[in-house]
C-alpha cells in the first residue's frame, strides 16, 4: 500500500507507514477515492508541515531535494491551493462530510498556531466553519500580515485576530457576523474588505486600528454595534447602506478625520448648515450625526433631525446652550452618552419608539427641563442621566424599564415633590428610629441613601434596617451602597426589578424578594455568596 504522506510503498498487513509513522487513510475512510480527495485537498497544501514532523531525516532530504527554491515550492503550493479552491465547489462526498477529520468546525488558536506561514501570508483551509477565540492573539512575533479566510468560514470569533500585525484582511461573503474584538488594536491594518454576507459588526470589532483609512459597509450589514470603529484615527472615508438599520452611538466616537460622507454629519460639515433665526435643518439622507458634531454651538435655539437619521452620538449637542426644543424622530435607535448634557435652555424632548437605552449623562444637567415623553420599549435609564434636571416635574417611565442606573435622577427637586423618586437629599431627611427607616407611600423608584450634596461619597452608618412601602417599582443600581451597617431589608410585592442593589452590605442577613421581582442583577447572587449573606428567600 502506498503511504497517502511520503507515497512510500509499505505492506497492507502494517498498520503504519514505517517512514513517517502515517495511519493509513483507509482506516478512516470507508472508500479510497474519499482518502484520495482528503489527500489531495487536505494533505498536499501542508505537507512541508508533515514532512517537519513525520518524515525521517534521509526522506526529508530526498524530498527537499525535488525542490531548487523555497520560491518554486512556494509557487507548487499556491498552484494546489487554487486547485484547492476550485475543487471546493464540487460535490463533496457523503461519507467524507460524516468523517470525524472533516466535521471539526472552529479553528481553535492551538490549531491556528500549527498552519505554515509563506512570505508573511497565511491560508486556513477550507472545512473550518468558525475561527475561534483568541485564534490568532499574539502572533506578531511571527510577522503574519495578511490571511486568507475560506468561504467554509461564516464566523469569526471573539479576539480572533486580536493585536497582530495584520495590514489587509478580506473577509468572504460566507461570514455573517464579525465578533467582539475581532480586529482590535491591529495596529498596522490598513485594507479591509468586507464581501456582502455580513450583518453585524459586533463590539470593538475594528476598535483602535490606527492605520485604517477606508472601508465600505456592504448592504447586507443591519448592525454597527458599540466602539466598532472607535479610535480609527486615520479613518477619512466610510461607505454605509441605506439598509442598515443600527449604528450605535459610540461606533465612531474618536474617528477625528472622519469625512466625505453624505451619510455621516461630522462636526466639520455641521459647522457649513445655515442656521436662520436660530434654526438648524439636517439635510434628508444624514444617518448618523457624528459625536460632538453640534457640541457648543450656542446659536441654535430648535433643530429638525430628518428621519433618515438612526444614531446621535456622544457629545452630539452637548452645550447647545440655546437649544430650546428637540423631537427625536422615530428612525434614531441609539442616542450617545452627553448627547444633549448641559443644554441649559432645552425645556422639552421627545424620544423615538425605537431607542432601547437612554445612556449614561444624556441629559444631564439640562436646568431647563421640565418634561420627558419616554416610549414603551425602553429597557435602560443609564447612571446620571437625568442628574441635576432641578425642573423636571413629568416623566413617563414604561414598565418596560427593568434597570435604572445609579443617580439617574439625582438632584431632580421637582420629582421629589411629586414621589415620583427617593433619591439623595429626600432620603437623608427621613426620620430614623433605632436604626430604622420606614419609606413613606407614594414612592414608585427608590434611587439611593447616598448624600447627593457630597456626590454620594458619604456613608450612612446610622442605618441598620429599611422597609420599603407597597407601589414601589424599581429599586436602582447601589441604591444602598453607601448603608454599609444595613442588616435587614423588607421589599414589597409590587417591586418587579432590583438592580446592583446590595453591594457594599457585609452586615446584611435577611433578603426577602417577592414573587413579582422579574429582574435581579446577577451581582446580587455574587455577593451574597462572597460576603456569607443568607441565601434571598422569596415570599
Amino acid at each position: 500500500m502506498k503511504c497517502p504522506v511520503c507515497e512510500t510503498q509499505y505492506n497492507d498487513s502494517d498498520p503504519k507507514c514505517k517512514i513517517c509513522q502515517f495511519s493509513e487513510l483507509g482506516k478512516i475512510f470507508p472508500t479510497e477515492e474519499d482518502a484520495k480527495y482528503f489527500y489531495d485537498v487536505v494533505i498536499i497544501p501542508y505537507r512541508e508541515q508533515w514532512m517537519g514532523k513525520c518524515l525521517s531525516e534521509k526522506k526529508l532530504h530526498e524530498e527537499k531535494q525535488k525542490h531548487n527554491s523555497r520560491e518554486q515550492h512556494t509557487q507548487k503550493l499556491i498552484d494546489l491551493i487554487k486547485k484547492r479552491e476550485e475543487n471546493e465547489q464540487a460535490v463533496v462526498s457523503p461519507t467524507i462530510a460524516k468523517s470525524t477529520v472533516l466535521t471539526k468546525k472552529i479553528l481553535t488558536k492551538k490549531e491556528a498556531e500549527k498552519l505554515p506561514i509563506y512570505n508573511g501570508h497565511v491560508d486556513i483551509p477550507h472545512g473550518y466553519t468558525e475561527i475561534g477565540e483568541f485564534a490568532f492573539h499574539e502572533w506578531d512575533n511571527r510577522k503574519v500580515t495578511s490571511i486568507t479566510i475560506p468561504s467554509s468560514v461564516n464566523t469569526i470569533g471573539l479576539s480572533a485576530f486580536l493585536e497582530t500585525s495584520l495590514t489587509s484582511i478580506r473577509i468572504p461573503n460566507s461570514v455573517t457576523s464579525i465578533g467582539v474584538n475581532a480586529f482590535y488594536k491591529c495596529a498596522s491594518l490598513t485594507n479591509v474588505t468586507i464581501a456582502e454576507g455580513v450583518t453585524s459588526i459586533e463590539m470593538r470589532a475594528f476598535c483602535e486600528c490606527a492605520s485604517l483609512t477606508n472601508i465600505t459597509i456592504p448592504d447586507s450589514v443591519k448592525n454597527i454595534e458599540v466602539d466598532a470603529f472607535k479610535d480609527c484615527k486615520s479613518l477619512t472615508n466610510i461607505t454605509i447602506p441605506d439598509t442598515i438599520t443600527f449604528i450605535d452611538s459610540s461606533a465612531f466616537s474618536g474617528c477625528r478625520n472622519l469625512c466625505g460622507s453624505p451619510k455621516l454629519l461630522t462636526k466639520d460639515e455641521a459647522k457649513k448648515l445655515p442656521i436662520i433665526d436660530g434654526h438648524v435643518d439636517i439635510p434628508y439622507g444624514v444617518k448618523i450625526i457624528v459625536s460632538s458634531a453640534f457640541q457648543e454651538e450656542k446659536d441654535i435655539i430648535s433643530i429638525t433631525i430628518p428621519d433618515s437619521v438612526i444614531t446621535i452620538g456622544e457629545k452630539a449637542f452637548m452645550h447647545c446652550k440655546s437649544l430650546v426644543d428637540v423631537v427625536i424622530p422615530n428612525s434614531v435607535t441609539s442616542i450617545g452618552t452627553y448627547a444633549f448634557a448641559s443644554c441649559d435652555t432645552l425645556t422639552n424632548i421627545t424620544i423615538s419608539e425605537k431607542v432601547k437605552s437612554i445612556s449614561d449623562n444624556t441629559f444631564w444637567c439640562c436646568k431647563s427641563l421640565t418634561s420627558v415623553i419616554m416610549p414603551d420599549g425602553v429597557t435602560k435609564i443609564g447612571s446620571s442621566a437625568f442628574m441635576w434636571c432641578k425642573q423636571l416635574k413629568h416623566i413617563t417611565i414604561p414598565d418596560s424599564v427593568i434597570e435604572i442606573g445609579q443617580w439617574a435622577f439625582t438632584g431632580c427637586e421637582e420629582l421629589y415633590s411629586s414621589k415620583l423618586v427617593l433619591t439623595g437629599g429626600e432620603a437623608n431627611k427621613l426620620l430614623i428610629r433605632n436604626g430604622h427607616i420606614d419609606i413613606p407611600h407614594g414612592y414608585r423608584i427608590i434611587s439611593g441613601f447616598d448624600d447627593c450634596n457630597n456626590w454620594g461619597n458619604t456613608d450612612r452608618k446610622d442605618i441598620t434596617s429599611i422597609t420599603i412601602p407597597e407601589g414601589v417599582k424599581w429599586i436602582c443600581e447601589y441604591a444602598f451602597k453607601y448603608c454599609p451597617s444595613l442588616t435587614d431589608i423588607k421589599i414589597p410585592n409590587s417591586v418587579t426589578h432590583i438592580g446592583r442593589t446590595f453591594e457594599n452590605l457585609k452586615l446584611l442577613t435577611s433578603i426577602r424578594i417577592p414573587k413579582s421581582v422579574t429582574i435581579v442583577a446577577l451581582l446580587l447572587l455574587v455577593i451574597t455568596i462572597a460576603c456569607g449573606i443568607i441565601s434571598p428567600k422569596t415570599t
